[in-house]
């Protein structure tokens, strides 16, 4: 097959694009909303600070009666987040990431997480006690 060399390179860019790791992953524990771990990709975004703190705005809304998994919307992003155990993991991505994917990452993020914390999540006492796990 003969493929012109700028098509190829087209192709190449929209391939990378579309699998961007996510953005932002936060690890919090549900009943106190405490800060576990966050994990940021190197990304130089100008509105990383407020999607952070939306990030954070959207833990403290969690509640016992929320959905153990959902995605919120913002702009040209979104999140997904996953209740599970008396802890939340949320990410966020770009929009383009596919959300099979994302789910997908968190839930091995999870399991990740409870093999190597499992005992400590209770325990913990101050934010980002369990940081060690940040590169998730």
């Amino acid at each position: 097959v003969c493929v012109r060399r700028g098509e190829t390179r087209r192709r190449m860019k929209k391939a990378r694009h579309f699998h961007k790791m996510p953005v932002l992953t936060l690890i919090s524990r549900a009943s106190d909303k405490l800060l576990l771990v966050e994990s940021l990709v190197e990304d130089h975004r100008p509105n990383l600070d407020v999607l952070r703190k939306h990030a954070k705005q959207i833990i403290q809304s969690l509640t016992e009666s929320s959905e153990t998994t959902d995605i919120i919307i913002s702009g040209e992003f979104y999140f997904i987040y996953l209740l599970d155990n008396d802890v939340c993991y949320l990410t966020l991505c770009d929009g383009s990431y596919p959300k099979k994917l994302a789910y997908t990452f968190l839930e091995d993020i999870k399991k990740g997480f409870e093999m190597q914390y499992s005992d400590e999540i209770q325990k913990a006492k101050r934010p980002f006690s369990l940081e060690a796990f940040g590169n998730v």
